[in-house]
């Protein structure tokens, strides 16, 4: 069986979160950056809440950690992530390029915004691999969340 990198960049950054829907443990491979891709909240969910998305977007770049899977652990996400597409995308790591897969939304709405909890998932996981708090921040900015 193939094992492939996976580009996380959302509520799968929170390491425990991605082991349960794997049904397993993960195996971490480091942090990476998606150059010239700019992270958005606007994939639609039915109850009006917004997961994240990335979008094309030549001067930004989006911060995830790559994790090795298998081909099941793919098959798997294919079913249980509606709306996204699998794409191969290349990613930049203290080691250098490498070739990942990640999952994208072509539906994608405007003024809608994540649930608190999911929001958490992703800020507490992105806290754990020591992303950097000014794009975490960023995030948070583009959530609507009111922290004050």
């Amino acid at each position: 069986m193939k094992n492939m990198l996976y580009f996380a960049y959302a509520s799968n950054l929170k390491k425990e979160l991605f082991e349960e829907r794997l049904g397993h443990l993960a195996q971490f491979k480091g942090v990476g950056i998606l150059s010239q891709y700019g992270f958005r909240f606007n994939h639609p969910m039915e109850d009006g809440t917004a997961r994240a998305n990335i979008v094309a977007s030549p001067n930004e770049h989006v911060y995830g950690v790559l994790y090795e899977i298998s081909e099941d652990d793919l098959r798997h996400f294919l079913k249980s992530e509606p709306g996204y597409e699998y794409k191969e995308i290349e990613i930049h790591t203290n080691q250098g390029k490498v070739k990942a897969g990640t999952f994208l939304s072509p539906e994608n709405m405007n003024n809608i915004f994540p649930s608190e909890s999911y929001l958490a998932y992703i800020v507490d996981g992105g806290k754990a691999f020591k992303l950097p708090n000014d794009y975490l921040e960023n995030i948070v900015n583009r959530s609507g969340a009111k922290i004050f």
